[in-house]
Parts: C-alpha cells; sequence; structure tokens
C-alpha cells in the first residue's frame, strides 16, 4: 500500500501538476462526446482514442519525477496535447467551434509557469500546429484557416497577460516572505551585537541536552567602561565582544546575549571539557585588547530543567568574579564549584 501511495504522490513541479489535472480533465470531458449516441464525437474512433491519450498523458506526467530536472523541461507537455489536438481535428471528427479554445488552453496554462517571452515564441510554432489540419486537406474553406490571424494571437496576448500577472504576485509573494523571515530573524536578534537575544537564549537552554556545556560571560568591570569612556563606547565593546564569539564559536547560532553585558554560550556535548572552550576564550579576547576582561562561569548540563543548568553557571560565574575576575568557574556538582585559574602567562 505505501508503495502504491508514493506513485500516487503529485509531482514536485506545480506547471507539471496543473498540466496533469488539465490532462486527464480533459480526457474526461471528452469521453461522453465519443461514447453516447448523438453527441457530436460519437462514432469517431481517432477521436477517442485522441480523448483515450490525453488522459493517459495526465497519468504519466503526474508520476514522472519532473523536480530532478530544470522547471522549463515541462514545457514539453505542450507537444503532445497539440498533436492530439490537430490529429483529432484532421481525422477524427472535432467539432469546429471547440478547435480554437484547445488552443487558448495551451497559451493560458504556459502563460501560468513560464515568461511572457516564452509565450510569445510558441506563436509561430502553434500557428503552424493550428493550420495543420487545413494544410492535410481537412477543409479548404478560406475562413476556417484565417480563424488562425484571430486565435494564436488572442492565445498569445491571454498567455502574456497571465505570465506578467503571476510573475507580479510571485514577486509580491517572494517580498512578503523576505520581510516574514526579517521580522523572525529581528525578533530573537540582539539589534547591537547581532547575535541571538534573551528570547533565543531561552531557546537554546530549552534545547540543551545531558553533556552540553554552557558557558555564562560577563564583562568585568563595565560599569567602569561606560563611567570612563562613555557608553558609545561601551556599545562598541559590547558589539566587538559579540562579533569575537560569533567568530570563535563552532556555530554562530549557540551564542546570544542574555542581558547588559552578560552573554551565553552553548558547546553540544562537550561536557567538561567546556571549560577548555571558555580558557581558549578568555586567551583569544586578551589578543583583542580590549577594554575590559571578561569571566566565565560553566556548568554541564544534566537531567532536569535547563533553569537549575543555568542556575549553576550563573553561581559558578560569580564565584569567578569573586576570585578576581577574567577567569574561568567550573560548577563541578550542584552541591560544589571547582575554580580555575583563568590567567594566561606572557
Amino acid at each position: 500500500m505505501d508503495r502504491v501511495l508514493r506513485w500516487l504522490r503529485p509531482p514536485a513541479s506545480g506547471p507539471a501538476r496543473q498540466a496533469a489535472a488539465l490532462l486527464v480533465l480533459s480526457g474526461l470531458i471528452g469521453l461522453p462526446s465519443c461514447l453516447v449516441p448523438g453527441m457530436s464525437g460519437y462514432g469517431h474512433p481517432v477521436l477517442l482514442w485522441g480523448t483515450l491519450a490525453s488522459f493517459a498523458l495526465g497519468v504519466v506526467a503526474w508520476l514522472v519525477p519532473w523536480h530532478l530536472w530544470h522547471p522549463a523541461t515541462t514545457l514539453v507537455l505542450v507537444v503532445p496535447p497539440a498533436l492530439i489536438i490537430v490529429i483529432a481535428a484532421r481525422y477524427g471528427g472535432m467539432p469546429e467551434p471547440t478547435y480554437g479554445m484547445w488552443f487558448l488552453l495551451l497559451f493560458a496554462w504556459v502563460g501560468m509557469w513560464q515568461s511572457p517571452r516564452v509565450v510569445l515564441a510558441m506563436g509561430p510554432p502553434v500557428a503552424a500546429a493550428y493550420v495543420a489540419p487545413y494544410a492535410l486537406g481537412l477543409k479548404s474553406a478560406t475562413g476556417d484557416v484565417a480563424s488562425v490571424t484571430l486565435v494564436v494571437p488572442a492565445g498569445v496576448i491571454l498567455g502574456v497577460a497571465l505570465s506578467r500577472t503571476v510573475e507580479r504576485m510571485r514577486a509580491a509573494q517572494a517580498a512578503q516572505q523576505l520581510a516574514t523571515e526579517a521580522l523572525a530573524r529581528a525578533s530573537v536578534t540582539d539589534e547591537l551585537t547581532g547575535l541571538g537575544n534573551r528570547r533565543a537564549a531561552n531557546a537554546m537552554l530549552e534545547g540543551l541536552h545531558p553533556g552540553d556545556a554552557l558557558l555564562l560571560l560577563d564583562l568585568d568591570h563595565f560599569k567602569r567602561v561606560n563611567d570612563t569612556f562613555g557608553h558609545g563606547e561601551g556599545d562598541r565593546l559590547l558589539a566587538q565582544l559579540g562579533a569575537y564569539l560569533s567568530g570563535a564559536v563552532r556555530s554562530p547560532d549557540l551564542v546570544a546575549r542574555v542581558g547588559g553585558e552578560e552573554f551565553v554560550v552553548v558547546q553540544r556535548r562537550a561536557g567538561r571539557s567546556g571549560v577548555e572552550v571558555a580558557e581558549r576564550l578568555l586567551r583569544g579576547w586578551r589578543l583583542q585588547n580590549p577594554l575590559a576582561s571578561f569571566s566565565v562561569g560553566v556548568a554541564v548540563h544534566e537531567a532536569g530543567q535547563p533553569s537549575r543548568t543555568f542556575g549553576r553557571a550563573d553561581a559558578a560565574l560569580y564565584e569567578a568574579k569573586r576570585q578576581g575576575r577574567d577567569r574561568v568557574s567550573l560548577a563541578g556538582s550542584p552541591s560544589g564549584l571547582t575554580v580555575i585559574d583563568g590567567h594566561a602567562t606572557a
């Protein structure tokens, strides 16, 4: 059953899906005309075979994996229906009033999915196909042949109008999608540093797994920087630290500014080696010659609430501050702390 359902899945290509549906519906619409006595197509086997061919072509088009190829590949679906229309008109007794209608439908389908230039390029070959039954001797009426000068231009106009309308709609949808994505990013992005904000940090905490290392960083004497150099310089320091952390950790998505001068970093499956990461961050930050150092509290997430892990990292950060700042403190267990001197020697 699963295999049957996989075969029945619609194609990934929108043009192919629509073409397949139109071909199947055309076949279903034409069948009564061929099978019911008194209808216009009754007694014309070629018209019946053309109707069945349209239905079969729709089924095949539905099952072909169009997503493996370029979208323009679906243009090949124009050729078989055009041939079916021409053959049915030449040999199958297709009602004359419906003949031009099918060509208009072809132009409409192409206009839905292709550029106006493609629609315009269709004009000459479709015009040749349109007059083919007359050239092959179906009829010699001048008016019938001359109708191509109305049907094909009308089809081109219809296709180009649809194409331009669809292009504008898709452009508007793309712009809306970009705006939505930008708004979504803004809602979880800290404007000053470009890192995740508190909302992103909360999501990071909720996504912690046992064995992940949580690093809580806080700039040392940040108030002194603001008081001495001004808040503008303090903002530049925060932006500098944000850029540094973004480039220094394995994934920028695992860094966020919790608030003020406090940042959080998650190291997946790092365990107690998160301390080594924190020390490396300290050494690299010193090489930046910043206006202020930072201290780090590290906690390894265990089974339980992420808030407990954050609390342990916060306590470890407090211990690093108490021990003199510019160093790392590891929360060894919920009941104890391990203090690590993070100073590098020159």
